[in-house]
């Protein structure tokens, strides 16, 4: 049974550096992911601390209120 829904997504920031799937499968700690499983890619719930990892392998999104200097350091 194929069942359809309609959602709304909103961009919340660009990633700080760009993610590759291929890298975010290889990381341990996204091991599991139900959406690597997956042999398309869908919207579905992202767990926060799956959320939260992907925010600290991709050093975090536009809008996340951490600024990154010129030199690349942090400035909060």
């Amino acid at each position: 049974m194929k069942s359809e829904a309609v959602v709304d997504v909103k961009a919340v920031g660009e990633m700080r550096r760009q993610m590759d799937l291929k890298d975010m499968k290889q990381d341990v700690e996204l091991k599991g992911f139900v959406m690597f499983k997956q042999t398309m890619l869908w919207v579905l719930p992202v767990p926060e601390k799956v959320w939260e990892r992907i925010c600290e392998l991709g050093n975090g999104f536009e809008g996340d209120g951490v600024d990154i200097g010129k030199d690349g350091g942090y400035v909060f």
